[in-house]
């Protein structure tokens, strides 16, 4: 077939799964099917495997997302994003797949995707950048992404309003399962192997891979795992289960009141409209936070999920998992959405560095400069150590329980946008995706060439457990004694000088946002990414 033709005919590209058959279609080489049904739930529910239906299904576009407490805001920086805005639905669970070969019994390496968003909103349809047709190509892969419940309709924890509700705080995760499970079932159709599954995950998409680490459902349905910004130091997502049951529930008692609801007329919950339900959320959200209830959505610890690492070590699949964990330099740097004049004095540096880290920022300055030889003084007001902290608690835990191999990684590459800006929160995804040529910012030759790398080393980690590419720096396991990290950066190399002492440090040192400093004339504004 010419690689070059789109086609799509009432009998092909047309797939057999579990529910009955799907049709995709074919462009450049590659297979697309879209928005297929992989669970059903009822509001509240625990997912059921999708029914039948008659007929071919198409398959030609993404499902629905799921529905988010707070309305998305048009991102005014959007040239580092590229934000797609689609229809929410409460009928979401649906996935996606990019495929080399179909009904073939290819046998491809899979790599499923688990979108970010903390755990409230985001979606696989999100971002121009979650399109996998170039990872899919180039690495002979098959990638899936998942869309599934998010908010209070995965995490809102009823389970004290009886049986009926014992699964509501972790639906959005049993979800996950659900599709794991189906891809094992139906992913050969599609040149997958379901003895080769790698998940995936960024943000709260790797707070999300984590959490199945620890989900015994899980256990046999994946065989390696990556995560992205993913693993936060102090994460206030996760705490002792006792304490996410009590506040948890707390939270989910507020919303009922509000409601107007009681244990004798709580199902009526099931049928309110979710914007009302949402609406509850709002207003009592600032009141909870106000008493020290913590009201972050997350998984709740039940007898789906025994809870967190933290709070309960890692589970024997987590010890024993091949890992690529990994993080950004500046993470949340574009969010606050202040931009340091590169053609500041050095007087003027030491200034902003005092205003910004107080007495210490020299001693702070020279361990990062070691740290960092190849990076900018200045780049030192951008720097997260949040996540990397974060990483490196676990890569080590892991080191120290478990044997199987881990690998870390750190995106440090000054984008050419005002003057130079340190990789922000995500912006290592069109890079994994090979989908940079899409995004504004990374179109110049440098981008390029760090996403070529960058996705081959996922590619063969997907195919082998191993993250290695012919004539290119060899990956080296990561342990607490070699420290050894993978920058992405002009150019791409094995470190052994990020001081963990100094990420500390820094973190200690670190407020929350920056004051007012020497800016750039230009600060343009964004909400989220």
């Amino acid at each position: 077939m010419n690689k070059r033709n789109f086609v799509c005919e009432a009998d092909y590209p047309v797939v057999e799964v579990s529910g009955g058959k799907v049709r995709g279609y074919f462009l450049n080489g590659l297979f697309y099917f879209r928005g297929v049904p992989y669970a059903r739930a009822d509001r509240f529910m625990p997912p059921e495997p999708v029914g039948p239906w008659e007929g071919v299904r198409p398959a030609y576009t993404y499902g629905p997302n799921a529905p988010v407490t707070n309305r998305p805001q048009i991102n005014r920086f959007d040239p580092a994003f590229q934000f797609r805005y689609w229809p929410e639905s409460e009928k979401c669970l649906t996935l996606n797949i990019w495929t080399p070969e179909i009904n073939g019994g290819a046998k491809k390496p899979v790599m499923v995707w688990i979108h970010g968003g903390s755990l409230a909103f985001g979606s696989a349809a999100e971002l121009v950048g979650y399109e996998a047709d170039g990872i899919c190509r180039d690495e002979d892969i098959v990638v899936v992404s998942v869309n599934h419940r998010l908010n209070l309709l995965g995490y809102m924890n009823l389970s004290e309003y009886g049986e009926r509700y014992a699964s509501t705080g972790t639906n959005g995760m049993l979800d996950l399962v659900e599709a794991l499970r189906w891809i094992r079932q139906n992913i050969a159709g599609f040149g997958g192997d379901p003895g080769n599954v790698t998940i995936v995950g960024h943000s709260g998409g790797g707070a999300k891979v984590r959490t199945l680490m620890q989900m015994p459902a899980a256990e046999e349905l994946f065989h390696k795992a990556i995560i992205h910004s993913g693993i936060r130091y102090n994460d206030d997502r996760f705490r002792p289960a006792e304490i996410m049951r009590h506040d948890s529930a707390a939270t989910a008692f507020a919303i009922v009141k509000e409601l107007g609801l009681d244990k004798s007329s709580i199902e009526q919950i099931e049928k309110i409209p979710y914007s009302r339900i949402a609406a509850a959320y709002r207003k009592v959200d600032p009141e909870l936070r106000a008493a020290g209830i913590n009201s972050i959505w997350s998984p709740i610890p039940d007898a789906h999920f025994p809870g967190d690492y933290t709070a309960v070590g890692l589970s024997d699949k987590a010890k024993n998992t091949p890992m690529i964990v990994g993080c950004t330099f500046g993470e949340m740097d574009l969010d606050r959405g202040v931009f340091y004049d590169r053609g500041m004095s050095a007087e003027e540096l030491d200034k902003a560095l005092k205003s910004y880290y107080g007495d210490g920022f020299a001693a702070l300055k020279d361990m990062y400069m070691q740290s960092f030889p190849y990076k900018g003084a200045i780049d030192l007001l951008y720097l997260d150590s949040t996540y990397r902290i974060g990483s490196t608690d676990y890569l080590t835990l892991r080191e120290d329980t478990g044997n199987a191999p881990s690998y870390m990684f750190m995106l440090t590459y000054d984008f050419k946008i005002f003057g130079g800006f340190p990789a922000w929160h995500g912006s290592d995804l069109p890079f994994l995706f090979k989908s940079y040529d899409r995004i504004p910012v990374y179109n110049e030759p440098v981008a390029e060439k760090i996403g070529e790398l960058f996705s081959a080393y996922i590619g063969a980690f997907v195919r082998s457990g191993e993250p290695g590419v012919a004539l290119a720096p060899k990956w080296h396991r990561f342990t607490k004694a070699n420290n050894e990290t993978m920058i992405f950066d002009r150019e791409c190399f094995v470190s052994d000088q990020i001081s963990y002492d100094m990420m500390h440090i820094h973190n200690s040192m670190c407020p929350a946002f920056a004051p007012t400093l020497p800016l750039r004339p230009t600060t343009p504004e964004h909400s989220r990414n």
